[in-house]
């Protein structure tokens, strides 16, 4: 058993994407080095303490807290995704854009145990999407410009 246990720690430890696991009561359980590195807190300061403090979430246009999808997918053992536009607020209060889901962690009957929070950075895939649409724009007011139209001349 404690070899099983070890190969899980490992393996949560090991993925790229960060990763926070909870108990039945919300409470933290896990958070592997990327989720440590997001959201600013430690294993040790975050074990036993409820997701919402660790796991800080924002609408990035409302500033209004987000309903945390871990909730959710306790509530209904359900998976839940993200809604777009959500910010993770760190401890030391660095926001990021972020996607992530929530799925119920269920044990050998079948009830919910826990959860697994699975999120990641998506600040890099923003700055590319907003130069893309940055080039789009321009690309339309140069046409939009045009008063004349082309002449092709062979």
């Amino acid at each position: 058993m404690h070899e099983q246990r070890e190969w899980l720690r490992v393996t949560l430890s090991s993925i790229g994407d960060a990763v926070i696991t909870t108990d039945t009561q919300g409470c933290v359980t896990f958070l592997n080095p990327v989720a440590q590195s997001l959201t600013g807190w430690t294993q040790k300061e975050a074990a036993g303490i409820p997701l919402e403090s660790v796991f800080k979430l924002v609408n990035e246009h409302t500033r209004r807290a987000t309903q945390n999808p871990a909730t959710r997918a306790l509530r209904e053992g359900v998976i839940v995704g993200l809604a777009n536009h959500t910010l993770l607020t760190a401890k030391d209060g660095t926001e990021r854009p972020i996607d992530d889901s929530a799925a119920p962690i269920r044990n050998a009957f079948g009830e919910v145990a826990g959860v697994v929070l699975v999120f990641r950075d998506i600040t890099e895939r923003r700055r590319q999407e907003r130069l893309a649409q940055d080039a789009l724009s321009y690309a339309e007011n140069v046409i939009a410009t045009l008063r004349e139209p082309f002449i092709v001349l062979d």
